[in-house]
């Protein structure tokens, strides 16, 4: 698991969701999204083989449970 000021990998976060969009092809192009979104201050990023989703949220939580 990755961990950063303003995006975590691979781990699940409940609550303070925005949107999801799935099919994204990296990290950056999920951070690109949240860059447009006004109220977006956080996101998450999973890829599972070829398909990655950009989970975008207004804030982040203290807990993250791992995706499985």
């Amino acid at each position: 698991n990755i961990f950063t000021d303003c995006f975590t990998y691979d781990v699940d976060s409940v609550g303070n969701d925005i949107e999801s969009k799935s099919d994204i092809s990296s990290v950056h192009e999920c951070q690109k999204l949240c860059y447009r979104k006004e109220d977006c201050k956080y996101f998450l990023f999973g890829k599972t083989s070829n398909e990655g989703t950009c989970w975008l949220k207004t804030d982040r939580v203290a807990t993250f449970p791992t995706l499985s």
